[in-house]
């Protein structure tokens, strides 16, 4: 994923702000603009709903 500079850094001081990891404040990113654009996306592509970090199914 190609992230510029300017957003790179308003990502890291998300992360330190809210205690989260970077990469945790990324995944939430690509969950919630799936989910947005869900219907974009073909129908016989589904997935299961979403489960905490480090959960298994």
């Amino acid at each position: 994923m190609n992230v510029s500079a300017d957003d790179d850094d308003r990502l890291r001081l998300l992360a330190a702000r809210t205690g989260r990891d970077v990469d945790a404040c990324l995944s939430e990113a690509v969950a919630l603009l799936l989910e947005r654009y869900r219907d974009h996306l073909p129908e016989q592509l589904t997935w299961p709903a979403a489960q905490p970090a480090g959960r298994d199914r």
